[in-house]
C-alpha cells in the first residue's frame, strides 16, 4: 500500500494522462507531435527542426500542467 501512496504523491500514476492531455491541447497551437515522439525525446532520441520545437513545446506545456 505504501508503494501506491508513493506513486500518487509523485504523480507517476497520472503521467500518461498528462502526456496525452499536453499533446491534445497543444494541437490548438498547431503543434504536430505524438505521445510516442514526446517519449522518444525524453529518452534522448531527438528530432530536428520544426518537429523538435513542437515536441519541446509539448514538454513545456506538460510541465505547466504538472504545477497545477
Amino acid at each position: 500500500m505504501d508503494s501506491c501512496k508513493e506513486l500518487l504523491t509523485q504523480g507517476l500514476c497520472f503521467l500518461p494522462l498528462t502526456n496525452e492531455e499536453a499533446v491534445l491541447l497543444s494541437k490548438i497551437e498547431r503543434t504536430e507531435a505524438s505521445v510516442d515522439e514526446v517519449l522518444e525525446q525524453e529518452a534522448r532520441i531527438f528530432k530536428e527542426g520544426e518537429k523538435g520545437k513542437d515536441i519541446q513545446e509539448i514538454i513545456n506545456y506538460r510541465a505547466v500542467l504538472k504545477k497545477r
